[in-house]
C-alpha cells in the first residue's frame, strides 16, 4: 500500500477556491482540477497568472504567486515583464507587507514572483487553518498590488 497526498491535497484547494470566491469572486479560475500540485487564476492579461502552489517536496511550503508565461509569446518577454517588476521590489513588497521570492531561473519559458509559507499536508487541522487564511490573504494582497501594474506592462 502506497501512502498518497493526492487526496488531503484535492481537499486543501476545494476549501480554498470556496473561501476565495467566497470573498474575491472577481478572480477566475484557470486551474479546474484540484488535484494537482498548483492552483492558478486568471489576471486579466494572457501569460499573467495568480496562484498556490506547492513548492518542490524538500522545501515544504505553499507559495502564493504570481507567475508570467510567455511562451506563446516573443521569445524572452516573460524575463522582459518580470524585469520591469522587479525595478519596483521594494515597493511591491511594502504593499504586500512581505519579502517575495523573485524567480527568474527555475523554468525556461516562464518566470515567478511568490511568497512563501511552511505546510505540512497531514497536519493537524489548526495548522492548516493557519496557511489557509494567510493564503487567502496574501493572494487578494499580491493581486491587489500587481494588478494594475501588470496593466500598465506592454
Amino acid at each position: 500500500f502506497r501512502r498518497t497526498n493526492k487526496p488531503l491535497i484535492s481537499v486543501f484547494w476545494a476549501d480554498l477556491v470556496e473561501r476565495l470566491h467566497n470573498v474575491r469572486p472577481s478572480l477566475k479560475r484557470q486551474s479546474r482540477h484540484y488535484n494537482s500540485f498548483y492552483f492558478l487564476y486568471d489576471s486579466g492579461k494572457k501569460g499573467f497568472y495568480y496562484g498556490w502552489m506547492f513548492a518542490p517536496p524538500d522545501r515544504k511550503e505553499l507559495w502564493t504567486q504570481l507567475s508570467i508565461d510567455t511562451r506563446h509569446s516573443k521569445s524572452g518577454l516573460a524575463k522582459e515583464y518580470f524585469n520591469e517588476l522587479k525595478e519596483q521590489q521594494q515597493a511591491i513588497e511594502d504593499e504586500i507587507g512581505e519579502s517575495l521570492t523573485w524567480d527568474d531561473q527555475s523554468l525556461e519559458h516562464a518566470v515567478r514572483i511568490y511568497a512563501a509559507r511552511p505546510i505540512r499536508i497531514y497536519a493537524p487541522a489548526e495548522e492548516l487553518e493557519e496557511v489557509k487564511s494567510w493564503a487567502i490573504g496574501a493572494i487578494q494582497r499580491l493581486a491587489d498590488t500587481m494588478q494594475p501594474r501588470i496593466a500598465e506592462l506592454d
